[in-house]
């Protein structure tokens, strides 16, 4: 029997590739092919050609006309193993050469052909390699099946069983253990009697007997329901399909197996579920989350009455949220005066769920007491009677706590807990996820704000080195809207010399973690502007690079600042160099440039000298108020200092006439004063 999908004479997709001289003789092989199969037939000429046609699509033969004007055949051979290890490979050579020929079988799925003119070997190669493609691609199907098989069937949810003529289990899957209780391989070689109750074992040897004999059915092959016995001895509702196989002159029925036990309320559990998660995905806050599930609930199971409770911050107590759902304004006092209600652990439905952790029924809340639900006269005055509390669980943490009530009074219904209840599970997990997606969007919301706020330019650039995010500053400065932005490279916002400088740091960041570079930046409209930007890696928590973040900052006016303070020290310096009569040493410091100076002639200072070389000594004459004294007497001491080193009179030049005796004597300094 053929498998499926398997045709002869082949498709357009099977597809020849020939490699050599279109003048070979091998060439008119080619040619025949074309007219009398439907292959797609592709000539090349190198080697280098055939192996880029491999990694491009798919090919079903290789046919090879040596010799080859760039490479040996054996070496296009092993090339072509590399690529493609099974497709078939046939050499057409003009002489008989037997090393060649050993070499070349010696491979798998390989062919060798001597032409030697005959006028019959066109033909014969065109079968040659027609019969090539027929096994690769029977060999491919096969293959295929075989794996499609086991990854239907093996792992499969549902149970398959294959039974003989002889009504003998002779396959079963992993699945048949989650229905029937029994493992694969105890199965195999028992009749099938072992899966059917004791009620319907008779029934079902003579409806098989009879099929066989007459090829009657007495049931929907298609889809039927029918009880099957699980190993502990119960039955197991169960939905059945069947088909007939024939595999080696064998006759084999086969059928896929389903669990039917919980459809019902699984179907009515999957249409709320999916109504809530839809609803909760769709909503743009947790809040409005919880009340789309309130209100799903409240339609799907005819609750007339819903609402949400979440722990307080610091989860001492219950509060109730502005999710709620009504059917009918006549509810409105009791939602009014549930808001205003808090509730602690084991305190009325919300805080007995909350204590628990678990499904709360109450048959009839308008007839308890008080102290067990504290709002029996309110909800006696609306008309709530039988009410129901579930959790909302993410793990053993409760999310929310979710209440309904009917009005009508009603004992458990253990079906609507357990709806409700799955689907209340189900939905924490979302809930949570859409919880923490409304605090990230608030965190996002203040980071993008205060990163708008910077006075700074602000970015961030992916793997590639193009820019994913900026702020407010960025377009401000550069002039560029988003759209410009968005996965622009850097290096376009600058000038050549900055781009290079920026290109540069880039590299740096990956190296070393962070730079730091000055370069102008090129607004839109074409104006330089002077920037430092500053950068650093982004990793993720596992250390894996995950971007650049950086800040630029403007810094024309501190250029400017520099310009000027430079240009005010080199005129400082010139003036003081071409002063007559001293001469200066220059000595930089951070942030300034001192000076020390000292008259041309070297007179060195000395403890009761002056900077000048002038010796102070007490004055005998009568004190005169500071500032009193004559020019002459002023001239004479300027005179006698620079005269003399042996002078007896103070020097007017470099110190106050009078200071006080616990003022030491200063040096005078360029830089000093």
């Amino acid at each position: 029997m053929q498998s499926p999908g398997y045709v002869r004479n082949l498709t357009p997709q099977s597809q020849v590739l020939y490699v050599g001289d279109g003048r070979h003789a091998a060439a008119r092989a080619i040619a025949d092919l074309r007219e009398r199969t439907t292959f797609e037939v592709t000539s090349v000429t190198t080697a280098t050609a055939v192996l880029d046609h491999l990694e491009a699509g798919p090919v079903s033969c290789i046919v090879c006309a040596t010799p080859l004007a760039d490479v040996d055949v054996l070496t296009l051979l092993d090339g072509v193993r590399d690529v493609s290890p099974d497709v078939p490979f046939v050499v057409v050579s003009e002489t008989d050469d037997p090393d060649v020929a050993s070499a070349v079988l010696a491979y798998d799925d390989t062919d060798f052909v001597h032409w030697g003119g005959e006028s019959y070997r066109p033909r014969q190669l065109a079968r040659r390699v027609e019969n090539a493609v027929d096994r690769y691609r029977a060999n491919r199907t096969a293959n295929w099946t075989t794996a499609y098989f086991d990854a239907l069937v093996n792992q499969a949810p549902d149970a398959v069983l294959t039974i003989d003529a002889a009504n003998r289990i002779v396959f079963a899957n992993p699945a048949v253990e989650s229905v029937f209780g029994y493992a694969p391989g105890e199965l195999l070689g028992e009749p099938l009697t072992t899966l059917v109750p004791d009620h319907l074992r008779q029934s079902h040897i003579d409806a098989f007997r009879r099929y066989q004999e007459t090829g009657e059915r007495t049931i929907d092959w298609d889809y039927v329901e029918l009880p099957g016995r699980h190993r502990e001895g119960h039955e197991v509702p169960l939905a059945l399909s069947f088909r007939e196989v024939a595999s080696e002159g064998r006759r084999l029925y086969s059928a896929i197996v389903r669990d039917v036990t919980e459809r019902k309320r699984a179907e009515d559990e999957r249409r709320l579920l999916h109504a809530t998660t839809r609803s909760v995905a769709a909503a743009d806050t947790f809040l409005d989350g919880l009340e789309a599930t309130i209100a799903e609930v409240c339609d799907a199971t005819e609750w007339a009455y819903g609402e949400a409770w979440v722990p307080s911050q610091d989860r001492t107590h219950l509060e109730r949220t502005d999710a709620a759902y009504a059917v009918s304004e006549a509810y409105e006092p009791f939602k009014r005066v549930s808001k205003r209600a808090s509730f602690t652990a084991g305190e009325g439905l919300p805080g007995r769920v909350w204590e628990r952790s678990d499904p709360v029924w109450m048959e009839n809340v308008a007839a308890l007491a008080p102290d067990v639900f504290p709002r029996t006269n309110e909800a006696e005055e609306v008309g709530l009677k039988a009410a129901l509390g579930v959790p909302v669980l993410d793990g053993d943490d409760i999310v929310a706590v979710l209440a309904f009530y009917t009005p009508e009074a009603k004992p458990t219904d253990d079906r609507l807990v357990d709806i409700v209840t799955t689907v209340a599970t189900e939905l924490g997990e979302l809930m949570v996820r859409k919880r923490a997606e409304d605090e990230l969007k608030r965190e996002k919301e203040f980071t993008e704000s205060a990163l708008d706020a910077l006075p700074d330019i602000f970015f961030t650039l992916g793997l590639d080195g193009r820019i994913v995010r900026w702020n407010e500053e960025a377009k401000t400065v550069t002039g560029y809207g988003d759209d410009e932005l968005d996965g622009l490279a850097p290096t376009e916002l600058f000038t050549e010399d900055g781009g290079q400088r920026i290109t540069d740091a880039v590299e740096r960041v990956s190296e070393t973690g962070s730079a730091r570079v000055e370069a102008d930046l090129r607004t839109k409209d074409g104006r330089e502007i002077a920037y430092e930007f500053t950068a650093a890696l982004l990793r993720d928590d596992e250390g894996d690079p995950l971007g650049i973040a950086g800040t630029g900052r403007d810094v024309t006016d501190r250029k400017r600042r520099e310009t000027e303070l430079e240009a005010s020290r080199e005129k400082y310096r010139k003036l003081v160099e071409t002063h007559p009569t001293r001469s200066s040493s220059w000595t930089r410091r951070p942030g300034r440039l001192s000076t020390r100076t000292t008259p041309r002639n070297d007179f060195s200072a000395s403890p009761g000298r002056t900077s000048w070389g002038c010796t102070r000594r007490p004055s005998t004459r009568r004190k005169r108020p500071i500032g009193t004294a004559d020019s002459s007497m002023r001239t004479s001491n300027r005179a006698a200092c620079f005269g003399s080193t042996r002078t007896t009179t103070s020097c007017a030049t470099t110190a106050p006439r009078y200071r006080s005796k616990s003022a030491p004597a200063s040096r005078t300094s360029g830089a000093g004063r």
